[in-house]
């Protein structure tokens, strides 16, 4: 068979020959016979590492792949999404003085500007570029739609978003929820050593940067800021990583909007209080920074509520929001205070089973005794605790009570041994402990004198 077709190709090559020579002698011209005549139209491919000037040469540059950079000489107007493709590493830079700006300008509904498909990588400016090179801006966007740049992952293969220099700006998504209008980390990476992402908008979330679907955001430098979103209007965390290393983002670091110093009692169940912080990233999480939690107490990492039975040891601690760019300066106080070593207070033992005890005398008849007669009783018996009331001396009696020191029951209402109301009225109290007391009254009524031994039996 090789045989055969090094004989066929020969044969081929020396009637070629033949029509040569033969137009040579006959003097005539000759032309490709119809058969060889070429039908394909010829293409042209920007070279790699060129220089473009107008959407159509940015597009081709890109799609032919490979490891290149493209230097963009003057701003261009997007009309339709550019795909950096798989495993193609595309860098951006300019030449142009005053900057490069890639505007928006499509009447389509193209999802976004770039879309850096998986294994794929794209660098705006160089790391080590001049403040000239990298000075690119990506803006403008339909109402609807997609945003600046959006990384599309799938499995292993990451895509990735190198962002060194220049702007991303203005890219407005007002008409539907989409989230993420600067630049959607969709299971790619993102890394920003530098430049600015800016007044970028979306009724969803993450104005400036989103990320999900197991994306990673790794900031070095840079700044965002004025991003504006239903949450997140900065940097929005869904479902991925955010690192912050360097770089400002405005508002980034969370401030306390509510949320109160919180005490409580060990041993009892409590719940504090639901905070409130504000930050331009979300989400919020909320952390101890002093002191430790006491056992049997937990935090709340996502509504910074503290609830449990704290131990019996006391403590205080701090509770702060935070994000990644940082804590919030202000913090909330919670403090638990040991359980009460004070004893509670005596109950008076209950009345003795019997008659009950007298807490009031009334003289009624004294005139009725002797002279100067010794009279005993009746008694007034009482508790602990418990005041007694009063002993009272019938009208026109002029008497004095006689208090023997310690025979004066503790807590008793006394006026150097008269009583507050002189001469008619002792006034009891409160007897703090068991004891057997003794009064003497003596007095005269009606011209007659008299004297009256008390017991006070305090039990």
């Amino acid at each position: 068979m090789k045989k055969i077709l090094k004989m066929f190709s020969a044969a081929v090559v020396m009637a070629a020959f033949a029509v040569v020579f033969a137009a040579c002698d006959t003097g005539t011209q000759t032309t490709t016979p119809a058969a060889l005549t070429s039908t394909t139209e010829y293409i042209p491919i920007t070279p790699l590492n060129a220089s473009v000037d107008n959407f159509a040469d940015l597009q081709s540059a890109i799609a032919s792949g490979g490891t290149q950079t493209i230097t963009i000489t003057q701003d261009i107007s997007m009309t339709a999404q550019i795909t950096v493709p798989i495993d193609a590493n595309i860098t951006l830079i300019t030449n142009n003085s005053s900057g490069v700006s890639l505007t928006w300008n499509g009447t389509n509904d193209a999802p976004r500007h770039f879309s850096v498909q998986h294994g794929g990588t794209l660098n705006l400016g160089i790391s080590s570029g001049t403040a000239v090179q990298n000075n690119i801006t990506i803006a403008g966007r339909a109402p609807q739609g997609g945003g600046g740049i959006v990384m599309q992952s799938l499995g292993n293969l990451i895509a990735v978003f190198n962002m060194n220099g220049g702007e991303i700006r203005d890219i407005n998504r007002t008409l539907a929820a989409f989230d993420g209008s600067g630049v959607s980390v969709n299971g790619g990476t993102f890394n920003m050593i530098g430049g600015t992402i800016t007044n970028n908008s979306t009724t969803g979330v993450g104005g400036g940067v989103h990320i999900f679907n197991g994306g990673s955001f790794i900031m070095n430098g840079g700044n965002i800021a004025n991003n504006t979103a239903s949450s997140g209007e900065n940097v929005n965390v869904l479902n991925g990583t955010f690192t912050h290393n360097s770089g400002t983002i405005a508002n980034g670091i969370p401030t306390i909007t509510s949320g109160t110093t919180s005490n409580h009692t060990a041993g009892t169940v409590f719940t504090s209080a639901t905070p409130t912080a504000t930050s331009s990233v979300s989400p919020i999480t909320w952390v101890a920074d002093s002191g430790s939690l006491p056992s049997g107490v937990t935090l709340n990492a996502n509504t910074g509520v503290v609830t449990g039975t704290a131990a019996s040891t006391a403590g205080t601690f701090t509770i702060r929001a935070r994000t990644p760019v940082g804590d919030s300066v202000d913090a909330i106080t919670v403090t638990v205070a040991a359980t009460s070593t004070t004893p509670p207070p005596v109950s008076p033992p209950p009345p003795s089973v019997g008659a009950a005890p007298v807490t009031s005398i009334t003289f009624a008849s004294i005139t009725s005794h002797a002279p100067a007669a010794a009279i005993r009783g009746p008694n007034i018996s009482g508790y602990v605790s418990v005041p007694f009331t009063v002993i009272d001396v019938p009208s026109g009696a002029n008497v004095r009570w006689i208090f023997q020191g310690s025979e004066v029951p503790p807590a008793s209402t006394t006026n150097n041994g008269n009583t507050l109301n002189l001469n008619r009225t002792f006034h009891g109290g409160t007897p703090l402990a068991a004891g057997n007391h003794h009064i003497t009254v003596i007095g005269t009524i009606g011209g007659r004198s008299f004297s009256r031994v008390i017991a006070i039996n305090v039990r």
